[in-house]
């Protein structure tokens, strides 16, 4: 399982409740189930700033445990997955002589 941020954009949405105005801001994100097959979706961001562009893991803290003890997701939190360091080769023996 991936997700995958392709771009930073953000869209605010406004809207008023009880007299106070907030945004919504949201980032398109792309969850792959399998290779080569994305599925769309949104990720609420909060005031927390754009996801950059990458590879990502969700968060422990985006999962909870429901009432009836099943396991939910919950607000959505993402950690990017660090690239694999590639393993350097040892130094051929030094030749004597």
């Amino acid at each position: 399982m991936r997700i995958v941020i392709k771009s930073p954009n953000v869209t605010e949405k406004p809207y008023e409740r009880d007299g106070v105005k907030r945004v919504i801001r949201e980032q398109w994100a792309f969850f792959e189930s399998e290779p080569g097959i994305e599925r769309p979706f949104k990720v609420s961001i909060g005031q927390k700033p754009a996801y950059a562009p990458g590879v990502y893991d969700l968060a422990p803290s985006s999962f909870r445990v429901s009432r009836f003890d099943g396991l939910e997701l919950g607000y959505i939190d993402l950690t990017p997955v660090k690239p694999a360091v590639a393993a350097v080769p040892p130094a051929p023996p030094a030749k004597v002589g």
